[in-house]
């Protein structure tokens, strides 16, 4: 692999999200390209650290498009300097999950395969899309793909979304496309799903006409850990059509790999490395089991799941503190708050909002509190008001 030849569009990988959170590498449907995931990004940026390919890949002689593909991720994940990632692919970006799992299982924690198989349905209509492209037929290619990616429904009563998609085509309709499409239709991962250990979430539009469900639970019976959901009233790109049900089954699904690190790196995302390193540091024989408990269960699978933003767990955390009196937690929470991303003017109203319920004393105690911590971390300016 390491003679694979890239060739880079001169963007590099694109990062989102907390930093010190778990790696989420997302792979692109051939032809969609970046709007494959426009509408469910920001949702998992909040709780994953997120990568995004910025490069394309040419063929060559010595390597199959789907190994190019597959260097290209780890690439990507080189450069965002991930050493171990969850990675979700749509299409062809699902089995170049399903190859990262067989060849380099050390650099993949879960995967996601949306829309796709181990091997393909109808290769003849992947070729002759090919030979389209290659032949400059982008108007036909583009009425092929968008006919499957979306509901007729969606496609009728969406026309922006429709010209959006079809702008996405035009601007990937490329022999990289080409050669992606040729690669489905000689596809045959199924000899090698054996070696796939990692856990993995198969995810089929139940209206996709490019993987059928026999498919889907052939891929689900070859994996050793592997859960099958299957959307309705849903197209092919079911992360545009149902993006609020992927997310969710998404979040859910990486999320819940609560492994002591996994807690660890939550903990640093809401409070930072100064203070988990100083709690680490005080763990003693007698109180670093209950710490492992803590980190794992508290930040590793509560604060990690998907029902709730890290923002909104900050707000209920702080109330719920505020009404049990436990006043010491307050400027930890503060400022996990902050990184969550609540901002400063907001305080004031939300113990406001406590008195009413808490009581005056806790809810005004809990203000105070937060001045200081405020005013010593440098964030409120030192003024009295007239």
């Amino acid at each position: 692999m390491s003679n694979a030849t890239i060739h880079h569009s001169g963007a590099s990988p694109s990062v989102n999200g907390p930093a010190g959170a778990q790696t989420l590498l997302l792979l692109d449907e051939p032809g969609a390209g970046a709007a494959t995931w426009n509408a469910i990004a920001g949702p998992l940026a909040e709780q994953f650290r997120v990568v995004r390919l910025g490069h394309h890949v040419t063929h060559d002689t010595t390597h199959s498009h789907l190994e190019l593909l597959g260097q290209a991720a780890i690439d990507a994940l080189d450069a965002a300097g991930s050493e171990r990632a969850h990675v979700a692919g749509c299409g062809l970006g699902g089995a170049v999950a399903l190859w990262l799992a067989i060849h380099h299982p050390e650099r993949v924690a879960r995967i996601a395969v949306i829309g796709a198989s181990a091997s393909t349905k109808d290769p003849a209509f992947w070729t002759d899309l090919a030979a389209r492209l290659r032949a400059k037929d982008t108007k036909s290619v583009t009425e092929n793909l968008i006919g499957g990616w979306l509901t007729p429904g969606l496609r009728d009563r969406d026309a922006a979304l429709v010209n959006t998609l079809t702008g996405a085509i035009a601007s990937n309709a490329t022999n990289e496309l080409a050669s992606s499409y040729e690669t489905l239709a000689k596809l045959d991962l199924q000899h090698d799903l054996e070696r796939v250990t990692t856990p993995a979430l198969i995810i089929l539009g139940e209206e996709d006409p490019f993987v059928d469900l026999a498919e889907a639970e052939k891929l689900l019976a070859a994996l050793s850990q592997a859960v099958l959901e299957v959307i309705p009233q849903a197209g092919h790109l079911v992360t545009i059509e149902r993006p609020t049900r992927v997310v969710k089954m998404l979040l859910d699904h990486f999320g819940s790999a609560a492994t002591l690190a996994t807690g660890f790196r939550s903990r640093r995302v809401a409070l930072g490395d100064h203070h988990v390193d100083k709690a680490i540091a005080a763990f003693t024989p007698f109180t670093s089991p209950f710490q492992d408990f803590l980190t794992r269960y508290c930040w590793g699978e509560v604060w990690t799941r998907s029902g709730l933003s890290r923002r909104d767990r900050s707000l209920a955390t702080i109330s719920a503190l505020v009404a049990i009196g436990a006043e010491h937690e307050i400027p930890v929470h503060v400022r996990a708050g902050l990184r969550h991303g609540l901002k400063i003017e907001e305080f004031p109203e939300l113990f406001q909002q406590l008195a009413l319920y808490t009581g005056l004393p806790r809810a005004f105690g809990a203000l105070n509190i937060t001045q200081k911590t405020l005013l010593e971390d440098g964030l409120l300016p030192i003024k009295k008001t007239s």
